[in-house]
């Protein structure tokens, strides 16, 4: 079933939108802009009504929270041009001004965490030797626990299936596995309801 769109005009035409069964992968070498692309995409999903669990093996749950709120600050559909402008560097360095952190703090982050048109963002930045099968029942558990989820975007999955490998140590197999156990979790999710994952 189709459930939105990535929010990329160029994307969305050629795929067609996204499924409740999809899998995708986002490859590209280091510094690319992969964790910033998944996460702008996790945010245009959440503005479409959709409960995103955002999963980061690499930025601590603090930086993950402002990136999503950042993102928010400057959606200009909601928000107008007239607002001050936040960026993250202003957040992490404390620079905001009297006047950005009113904004940010008074509207963006109450419209961000209450409006009901929007979808639900659950952040789970887990321990390094955190594995596929403890990602499956911590996904498990918040559709049944938290809320429904509809998408799942794990920044960077590949470390789950061996933990404790590093970098080039990583096999074609390594990465087929991963993909495979996924494709099989998206697919029988919820009962076959299914669960889309970006990678």
């Amino acid at each position: 079933y189709y459930i939105g769109k990535l929010g990329f005009d160029t994307i969305d035409s050629s795929i067609g939108g996204l499924h409740n069964v999809d899998l995708i992968n986002i490859g590209g070498f280091t510094n690319q802009g992969k964790s910033p692309f998944i996460r702008q995409t996790t945010y245009n999903l959440l503005m479409q009504g959709l409960n995103c669990m955002f999963v980061s093996l690499e930025m601590d749950y603090s930086s993950i929270e402002t990136s999503f709120y950042t993102l928010h600050a400057n959606n200009y559909k909601v928000f107008g041009f007239s607002n001050p402008k936040v960026t993250t560097k202003k957040v992490r360095e404390a620079t905001l001004s009297d006047d950005e952190e009113d904004y940010l703090f008074n509207q963006v982050i109450e419209d961000f965490n209450n409006n009901d048109s929007y979808g639900s963002l659950y952040i789970l930045q887990p321990e390094s030797d955190f594995s596929m099968d403890e990602l499956f029942m911590e996904t498990n558990r918040v559709n049944q626990t938290v809320m429904p989820l509809d998408v799942l975007v794990i920044d960077y999955a590949i470390p789950l299936i061996k933990p404790h490998k590093k970098g080039s140590q990583f096999t074609t197999e390594d990465y087929n596995a991963a993909h495979r156990r996924l494709r099989l979790h998206g697919l029988s999710f919820d009962h076959g309801r299914g669960l889309c994952t970006i990678n």
